[in-house]
């Protein structure tokens, strides 16, 4: 994500907003609010639907899992970004699980919403299986 002359480099999460700063460090923007997961289920299976509460679905541009660190030896063997497929309906995303383990092993993830413009939400856990 980037603003005019610079790149988002400042997460503010106390306040629930990301600010982004020119590259000269001059200048400050204030992007917007973050979007809101309300609920979201502790598991899912694959191929099954994900159905994610949120009161910012008519505004929701992107689902993406992000599986947990397991680092050794400073290196990161499993990071993992799954992209999902997801519809949304009054107050809510129904969001299409992975298929297979293939696409994503099974274990736990980060699940995020991003708004229309690229903000995201504060993580759900999921763990796939």
């Amino acid at each position: 994500m980037s603003v005019p002359g610079g790149v988002c480099a400042i997460a503010l999460s106390i306040r629930k907003r990301i600010i982004c700063a020119t590259r000269s460090g001059s200048q400050v923007a204030l992007i917007g609010a973050r979007p809101t997961i309300s609920s979201a289920p502790a598991t899912t299976t694959y191929g099954g639907t994900i159905t994610v509460q949120t009161p910012d679905a008519a505004r929701i541009a992107a689902v993406s899992l992000i599986r947990l660190g397991s680092a050794t030896h400073a290196f990161d063997m499993d990071q993992r970004f799954v992209p999902l497929v997801f519809t949304t309906s009054s107050g809510a995303l129904n969001i299409q699980a992975p298929a297979n383990a293939n696409l994503a092993p099974p274990g736990y993830y980060m699940l995020f919403i991003l708004d229309t413009n690229g903000i995201p939400s504060v993580a759900a856990i999921l763990k796939v299986q």
